[in-house]
């Protein structure tokens, strides 16, 4: 396999691994306040390793709300030789569905790619030979709580087994102007494999999506919107 096509499966790779790396300083959010439909951006700087591809992930959640302006007009290739990378790729703009997060996640210092302020999140480590693409499971080391209010509104898919998956974010990288109110009509828009689903629901009591054992699985639809797998199952509710 050419470095060429490695590279492009680690991108693929990456764009189903978006939105489960961030950097939240162990934050709370008391007295019922909300980050949903909060914008935010990532930048993945990929590397080769001795143990295989790697990415170093980068988010400006709270940080600044990714400027559009800024976003654009950050040099990729600057970016690459600044984090000592093989390649830097883009994800983002995205903006968060659920109300608040309690993360754990170590954080290893900031850095500004052209005027645009990001914390480090994580490394992630891309297996190269990984399935990809919409509707494609992932596995991700974080440890993290995603809480949903009683009252709002929740986005799942429905894989064919019953497994549900809760949206985390929603993407306007490529539907550039999809917006929070779109969501619920997602499955006239998206195109789902058989046997999965799509529905809105609203929540009758709080929410909360947690990783299992330190593992996050997650997917997305083909507008790359993010959905991380729940412990619910259509018997339960």
């Amino acid at each position: 396999m050419t470095v060429k096509n490695i590279f492009r499966l680690a991108l693929l790779s990456l764009l189903l691994n978006s939105s489960g790396v961030f950097a939240a300083d162990n934050t709370q959010v008391s007295e019922r306040g909300s980050i949903r439909d909060m914008r935010y951006c990532e930048i993945f700087g990929i590397s080769r390793t001795s143990n295989g591809l790697q990415a170093a992930a980068f988010n400006s959640f709270r940080l600044n709300d990714c400027p559009q302006d800024e976003w654009e007009a950050i040099d990729l290739e600057e970016v690459s030789s600044q984090l000592g990378a093989s390649l830097a790729t883009r994800n983002g703009p995205r903006y968060w569905t659920m109300d608040f997060i309690v993360s754990n996640t170590e954080t290893k210092g900031q850095e500004f790619f052209g005027t645009l302020e990001m914390r480090h999140g994580a490394t992630v480590l891309i297996a190269a030979s990984a399935p990809s693409g919409p509707y494609s499971s992932r596995s991700v080391e974080r440890d993290t709580e995603f809480h949903f209010y009683n009252g709002t509104p929740v986005f799942e898919l429905i894989d064919p087994e019953g497994k549900i998956y809760i949206m985390q974010s929603y993407s306007v990288q490529h539907i550039t102007d999809q917006s929070f109110a779109d969501l619920a009509s997602l499955d006239e828009r998206i195109s789902l494999p058989s046997g999965w689903q799509f529905r809105t629901r609203t929540l009758v009591e709080d929410l909360v999506v947690e990783d299992i054992n330190g593992i996050a699985t997650i997917t997305q639809d083909d507008f790359r919107n993010t959905y991380q797998l729940t412990t619910l199952s259509l018997g339960s509710l």
